[in-house]
């Protein structure tokens, strides 16, 4: 017997009844419904709402614990030394790749000379 699923939303009636959105594609014969009641959606000024009241939670505790936020010179500092590291890594790294073509090459020219 295989197993054929199918995924339809409805609503719950006051009387108890279901009524589906839309019929299912699914043969006439008995089913399993499992109902899972669907969050109620936040309209976006509740959701703007919330994350100032997180983000203003985040300030009192850093307030509060004395944090003092970086600057942006020194953001940008940081920004500047991590982007030069990077350049470095990527010119060590063309580096290492010509320095292994190189000894491929060596290596392929000493096994066809005799």
């Amino acid at each position: 017997m295989s197993l054929i699923e199918t995924t339809v939303e409805g609503t719950i009636e006051s009387d108890g009844t279901l009524v589906l959105d839309q019929p299912t594609n699914l043969p006439a014969g008995r089913v399993l419904v499992v109902l899972r009641q669907e969050a109620q959606s936040q309209s976006v000024h509740s959701v703007e709402e919330s994350f100032f009241e997180m983000m203003e939670e985040i300030w009192t505790s850093q307030r509060a614990r004395s944090h003092i936020p970086r600057t942006m010179a020194a953001v940008h500092e940081d920004h500047f030394e991590l982007q030069g590291q990077i350049e470095d890594e990527i010119e060590a790294a063309i580096r290492l790749q010509k320095e292994c073509r190189h000894r491929r090459k060596q290596t392929e020219i000493e096994t066809i000379s005799p």
